[in-house]
């Protein structure tokens, strides 16, 4: 729509918008309100200040991140103890026999086994 001037164009709208049902904008107003006042409420509530049931965790358990397997804080600790012995121990057996290299375990994984029941056919 190409108007003459801004009066023309002003003019149009105001009678658009005469024309226009009331009862619409009621609705979208309420309706923002309605928002509006949900958005405030969520504002309002407090972060970690329940009093919910806590999960004590397990003295073994302690010092490990999040996973449920792998080792804790004493294991870890020796492990690296052992690994210092075992450089230094190296240096001092340099001239020393070779000794015959341990085989490595092998780490057994757990798999879960569903057994699916067959259902039998009925015998006509």
């Amino acid at each position: 729509m190409a108007f003459e001037t801004e009066y023309d164009l002003i003019s149009e709208l105001r009678n658009w918008f005469d024309n226009l049902d009331v009862d619409f904008f009621r609705v979208v107003k309420l309706r923002r309100r309605r928002r509006r006042r949900r958005r405030r409420r969520r504002r309002r509530r407090r972060r970690g200040r329940g009093g919910g049931r806590r999960r004590r965790r397990s003295r073994r358990r302690r010092g490990k991140g999040r996973g449920g397997g792998g080792e804790g804080r004493r294991r870890k600790r020796r492990r690296r103890w052992r690994k210092r012995k075992r450089k230094r121990m190296k240096e001092k057996e340099k001239e020393k026999k070779k000794k015959k290299k341990k085989k490595k375990k092998k780490k057994r994984r757990r798999r879960r086994r569903r057994r699916r029941k067959r259902r039998r056919k009925e015998k006509e």
